[in-house]
């Protein structure tokens, strides 16, 4: 962890992790580690929790590491913070909300709340 990080800064905290976990991964691409030995896979989505601006920090840093070809959504609480009223943001697209009591609102509550939410899930 950073020292120069302000407790707090979201923005820079998430910018740190993201930053730290793809520039290992391009690394370990690069010196040709894959599979099992890999310390992480290489993910078909990355969700981030926030909106418009959240999003965009993240896009840049992956940028920054050359990883533009995971596609990067931002998953932002909805009106009066209701879960399940999410609105999901992706570069180049309007905001877009799924439909009410939808499988795809479920788990995005779920991604939302995280462990604990996997939690419940599984007691359902």
């Amino acid at each position: 962890k950073s020292t120069e990080l302000t407790p707090g800064d979201d923005f820079a905290m998430m910018k740190e992790v993201l930053r730290r976990r793809f520039a290992r991964l391009v690394k370990e691409e690069e010196e040709g580690i894959t599979g099992e030995d890999a310390g992480f896979a290489r993910p078909d989505l990355v969700l981030v929790d926030g909106g418009a601006g959240q999003l965009s920090a993240a896009l840049e840093i992956m940028a920054d590491l050359g990883v533009d070809d995971i596609p990067v959504v931002g998953v932002a609480k909805g009106p009066d913070r209701d879960a399940g009223r999410e609105r999901f943001f992706m570069h180049g697209k309007p905001p877009f909300s799924l439909a009410c009591c939808s499988l795809g609102e479920c788990w995005a509550a779920i991604c939302r709340t995280g462990s604990s939410g996997l939690s419940w899930w599984r007691k359902t």
